[in-house]
């Protein structure tokens, strides 16, 4: 089932027309960067918008990537674009996500996909993909979580970092429901070609089922969502843990802002 399918079981008493907090951006606007009202407040345009007649509304990526409607081309022919990335086995992580090309920082590198599903529904499916042993992928979305384990994209492979190149952020889209959060992976420095998409996972711990950090960063906490443990002479404390097979819910960083570039 797809994720955008599941949005509207979700919601069938939601009425999907046009939210009029999205403002109408003027034809000097390119919708670009923060200059652009939507894109400070992290909403895409709408698919009408018919800013900088020149350039073109920059701030269509989610549409873009099969996310909502996609603008069709005079053949009638509407194809989502791929992302510049690659998924690969990592040295003792499991698979992880690669850069195919330069992106600079504050690039939109990817969205988060998968199902829409309310808390309850959530832990349903943790046990389930317990019972199972299956490698879980959650990311919480406003009232909603998003499981990738299934039908997600390649996004569910960005691995943790204490030093990432990725933040995650949360983003609404026009004439969607407006209680349906999204998430995208924007770049945060400048990636070259071959380098390991990463974010900071940061999620609440438990220390009797603790997940060992194997990042490599110099600032390393040693524990998957711990704050960096550094004894006196400067040396990252590692610490033993248990390792279990499944993605925690992360917190998605929706105020921290990086000069787009689109």
């Amino acid at each position: 089932m797809s994720s955008y399918s599941t949005i509207v079981k979700l919601h069938k008493s939601c009425i999907l027309e046009a939210n009029n907090k999205f403002k109408i951006c003027n034809q000097e606007c390119d919708c670009s960067d923060d200059s652009c009202p939507n894109v400070c407040e992290r909403k895409e345009c709408p698919e009408t918008c018919s800013s900088n007649k020149i350039k073109g509304c920059q701030n269509q990526k989610f549409r873009g990537y099969g996310i909502g409607k996609i603008k069709k081309s005079k053949e009638g022919k509407a194809e989502p674009t791929k992302p510049n990335v690659e998924i690969r086995e990592t040295e003792g992580k499991g698979k992880g996500l690669y850069a195919t090309k330069f992106i600079e920082a504050g690039d939109f590198v990817i969205p988060f996909t998968g199902d829409y599903v309310s808390d309850q529904e959530k832990t349903r499916r943790f046990e389930v993909y317990g019972a199972k042993m299956m490698d879980t992928y959650f990311l919480d979305s406003g009232n909603h979580a998003i499981d990738a384990t299934v039908s997600g994209n390649q996004a569910k492979y960005v691995n943790h970092s204490c030093n990432p190149n990725l933040i995650a952020e949360k983003w609404k889209l026009h004439a969607m429901p407006k209680n349906v959060i999204f998430i995208a992976f924007i770049a945060i420095k400048n990636i070259h070609e071959g380098d390991e998409f990463t974010f900071n996972y940061s999620f609440a711990r438990d220390d009797s089922c603790n997940i060992e950090c194997k990042c490599g960063s110099p600032n390393c906490s040693g524990l998957v969502g711990k704050k960096e443990n550094v004894w006196k002479d400067g040396e990252v404390k590692k610490n033993g843990s248990k390792k279990r097979k499944m993605l925690a819910e992360v917190d998605v960083d929706s105020k921290r802002t990086v000069k787009r570039r689109r």
